[in-house]
């Protein structure tokens, strides 16, 4: 689908992003029945809760808010989980409501926005895909990309010299890693925790 030139497609929405704010997004269009393409860079939706090598998930994530607070309303997580589910719970749950409100079926997979501009009325998106460069001009666009994608380091660098090894938050998957070794968590946001 090459939106090309020209208007942009009648009141198309594209939503960026298939974690749990892209899933949400593209079912209120979808239900409300206006138009909506969803693009996703990776092949399957779960967005941060997807164990991947460009997600912050790591085996051990858990959420942060309790369950009654995050579960969408229309669909209520099982009442057996805890408060405080893990990845693979909350994976499992964001694949399954996409599942039961058809969600998937409005996604272009393994797609990235590479850019996004106003064009007129609507927006022109410079993609990349499986068949490589495109671009999609729509009408409006709902950007649901998440804030953990991209690990974000001080600048300036603190003062002082570390001779040990040095990574962001975003790149751990398992304490076995750091096993025997002695540890300093620097922050105290959502990934430091």
């Amino acid at each position: 689908m090459d939106g090309g030139s020209g208007t942009a497609k009648a009141g198309v929405t594209a939503v960026v992003g298939g974690g749990a704010a892209g899933i949400a997004a593209v079912k209120a269009l979808a239900e409300a029945g206006l138009p909506v393409l969803g693009l996703e860079r990776a092949e399957a939706l779960g967005g941060l809760w997807r164990l991947a090598e460009d997600t912050a998930a790591y085996e051990g994530l858990r959420l942060n808010t309790s369950r009654p607070r995050t579960e969408f309303s229309d669909f209520p997580m099982p009442a057996d989980w805890p408060d405080y589910p893990g990845r693979a719970q909350l994976l499992e749950y964001l694949e399954a409501y996409a599942e039961r409100f058809g969600v998937a079926e409005h996604y272009r997979f393994g797609t990235t926005l590479v850019r996004a501009r106003r064009d007129g009325d609507g927006w022109l998106l410079e993609l990349a895909g499986p068949a490589g460069p495109s671009t999609e001009r729509v009408a409006h666009l709902v950007v649901a990309n998440g804030h953990n994608h991209t690990p974000k380091l001080p600048a300036p660098r603190p003062p002082g010299r570390f001779t040990g090894t040095e990574s962001h938050a975003h790149a751990y998957r398992a304490p076995g890693e750091f096993a025997g070794r002695r540890v300093l968590v620097v922050g105290a946001g959502n990934s430091a925790m």
